[in-house]
């Protein structure tokens, strides 16, 4: 239990680290505006993977319920809404 509470603790000072560079000004700005345009482009493949599966035959459906079902997609799935969560925070 004292492992997993160290653990725990740097991974909230991390956080804690992260959220006081994210109040930096300017630099905040530009990195947001590159958030906004990532979280964009993300949306837009996905819209555009679905409705290919949609128009197309059920194999592309099947195609893409394997490929969201890897892990690294939804890592990145997990990352994008957690950065979304926290600019609409902001």
């Amino acid at each position: 239990m004292g492992e997993r509470g160290s653990i725990m603790g740097s991974i909230q000072r991390a956080t804690d680290r992260d959220l006081d560079l994210a109040q930096c000004g300017p630099l905040d700005k530009t990195f947001r505006s590159y958030l906004v345009v990532v979280v964009i482009v993300v949306v837009v493949v996905v819209v555009v993977i679905v409705v290919v599966a949609v128009v197309t035959t059920a194999a592309a459906a099947e195609v893409l319920v394997v490929v969201v079902a890897t892990a690294e997609v939804q890592v990145v799935v997990v990352i994008v809404v957690v950065v979304v969560v926290v600019v609409v925070i902001q």
